[in-house]
């Protein structure tokens, strides 16, 4: 059983590389890879100040989980971006890693996502990166902030979406088979109203034989229609995949 988390008995695992208000490193994506632990995170700055907010994303390792040293780091500037937000890291099929990239896009200023592919996390190039999603492609004002699991044999790809300039901003599902080729399928979870959440319910499936065999919990659910009008797909009530 997880015990509950206390801010008062965390450990500081990064420090913002300024002081004050608006300054702050966070957005983490964390990877369990063998013997050590990946960490993909955001550098932030205010509004105002030079090079602002989203400058800097990086990755790090670590062989407790707790002291990190970056291998890898990509500016903004690298993007002709005005702002980077969550990054996300994980490996593919084949073994190597896929890093989803969250940012502005100097063409029209919009939030996307794009994935670039490496032998190791060190060895990026977002010169390489390709689209994942747009705010074009899915019939939205932006998407941004990807978290992505492995299950049933497929990539969840789960976004941060606004519908207008202005809002809401549910949380939207995309599925790939290998982890580049996204299939939109839309909002599943709101927005609650005011003072309240929403939260995704759960069929727990009988405890299995052995640890390595529990992949996720029950996905049957009645299917719905994706935008584009593709073969739909059945959408699970909660997922607890690999990671």
């Amino acid at each position: 059983m997880i015990e509950p988390w206390s801010p008062e008995t965390g450990v500081t695992v990064l420090e913002p590389d300024g002081a004050g208000r608006g300054h702050w490193v966070g957005a983490p994506s964390v990877l369990d890879d063998d013997d050590r632990v990946l960490l993909a995170y955001r550098k932030r700055r205010p509004r105002g100040e030079p090079n602002d907010r989203g400058y800097e994303c990086c990755i790090a390792q670590s062989t407790d989980g707790v002291h990190f040293a970056d291998v890898w780091s990509v500016t903004k500037d690298r993007l002709r971006s005005a702002s980077m937000e969550r990054f996300c890291l994980r490996r593919d099929r084949a073994g190597g890693y896929l890093l989803y990239l969250s940012y502005e896009h100097p063409d029209d200023g919009r939030w996307r996502i794009d994935v670039c592919s490496a032998d190791a996390p060190d060895a990026f190039d977002v010169s390489d990166a390709r689209t994942v999603l747009t705010p074009e492609a899915t019939g939205t004002a932006a998407v941004k902030d990807p978290w992505v699991v492995r299950a049933a044999g497929q990539f969840m790809m789960f976004v941060s979406t606004f519908l207008t300039d202005a809002g809401p901003a549910p949380t939207s599902l995309a599925v790939s088979d290998d982890g580049v080729d996204y299939e939109w399928l839309g909002t599943v979870l709101d927005v609650g109203k005011r003072g309240t959440g929403t939260r995704l319910v759960s069929r727990q499936l009988p405890a299995p034989a052995t640890a390595s065999s529990a992949s996720m919990t029950d996905l049957r659910r009645p299917t719905r229609t994706p935008r584009n009008g593709s073969a739909s797909r059945s959408l699970p009530t909660f997922v607890r995949g690999s990671g």
